[in-house]
């Protein structure tokens, strides 16, 4: 991590016992969350042994949902609070079946599941109102915005006036902007979506 006060970098480093570690995420706070294990080219697969946070240069395991791998955070808020992917208790190995989560210190790590009918689940944004957006799939790709214990599809609060399928919600702000990724009703062509809450326009 570069530190601009002191012109100096600082690594961050793996759990012990771990060879290697990669970061996702930071905060204002300075706040740093990544992976901890065998990491290689790519972020998450197998090699993700392990959530973490970084925090007071102390590396702590936030734990994850149970299975083998693909423990990746994906983003910080300004309160400490995490989301990511984790792949749940029963699934074996590399198989990428991961379930969004939501870890909190108060709380832990909690199971986002998914939308109904889907396989899987990828918590990518987070604010301090414990927010998340993120994707959620099955036989295709749905957004989601997580709030007070649901899930629910983006898709289905914007309404039939807005005919492209949202796919992705890569991040939420405070104010519950969202932006992410859509495809354009009746092709295969994907553009950049921003979606402001009523409330807000």
């Amino acid at each position: 991590m570069w530190d601009t006060k002191q012109g100096t970098m600082h690594e961050l480093r793996p759990l012990a016992g771990d060879s290697t570690s990669a970061a996702t995420g930071i905060n204002n706070r300075g706040q740093v969350v990544g992976i901890s294990g065998d990491c290689d080219i790519a972020v998450g697969q197998l090699s993700a042994r392990h959530s973490v946070l970084w925090e007071n240069d102390i590396v702590i395991n936030i734990g994850d949902l149970g299975g083998d791998a693909w423990h990746t955070p994906m983003d910080i808020d300004d309160a400490g609070d995490v989301v990511g992917f984790s792949n749940p208790r029963g699934v074996v190995g590399i198989d990428f079946n991961p379930h969004a989560f939501l870890w909190t210190k108060a709380t832990g790590i909690q199971d986002l599941r998914t939308l109904p009918g889907d396989a899987n689940s990828q918590g990518l944004g987070v604010n301090s109102s414990h927010q998340v957006v993120g994707v959620s799939s099955g036989a295709a790709n749905r957004a989601f915005l997580w709030e007070n214990g649901v899930m629910q599809d983006l898709n289905g609060l914007v309404g039939a006036r807005f005919p492209d399928l949202l796919i992705v919600a890569q991040h939420i702000n405070e104010d519950g902007v969202i932006v992410g990724r859509a495809v354009l009703h009746g092709t295969n062509i994907q553009v950049p979506f921003v979606a402001t809450p009523v409330s807000r326009q």
